[in-house]
């Protein structure tokens, strides 16, 4: 369910209609759950850096969004985004974060379909070793 639709159910008073299921797919819930279980063993400066990252680069852009539906060209095109800025690293640690909620979501049975995220780790791979060379 879009956010659009989420809103639209909400203002008519039908949000006891939208499904746990749905919820449990949106983008943002997921990448909090992530972040609470996965990230709670880590330094305080790298937890702070990770929050940044999610909050101006990754959720503005996919916060909303089904996981299933995110698809990798999306993704791309927010890294792009980024690097034109000159950010080339901050772009390589967005996808790394986006592979390890994307790697959670797959573990924790959260999202069923996941060829689109082993593409995306495989072509940034293969974008990376160009850069290298």
């Amino acid at each position: 369910m879009k956010r659009d639709e989420i809103q639209i159910a909400r203002s008519k008073g039908e949000s006891s209609k939208l499904k746990s299921r749905e919820l449990q797919k949106i983008f943002s819930n997921i990448a909090a759950e992530w972040f609470n279980v996965r990230m709670k063993d880590k330094a305080q400066n790298y937890l702070d850096t990770v929050k940044i990252r999610l909050h101006k680069y990754i959720l503005p852009a996919f916060g909303d969004s089904d996981i299933e539906k995110i698809k990798l060209r999306d993704v791309l095109e927010l890294c792009r985004k980024i690097e034109s800025f000159g950010y080339v690293e901050t772009a390589r640690r967005i996808k790394i974060i986006f592979g390890q909620i994307f790697r959670y979501a797959i573990a924790a049975w959260l999202a069923e379909y996941f060829n689109e995220r082993v593409k995306l780790m495989q072509w940034w791979a293969d974008y990376m070793d160009v850069l290298a060379e």
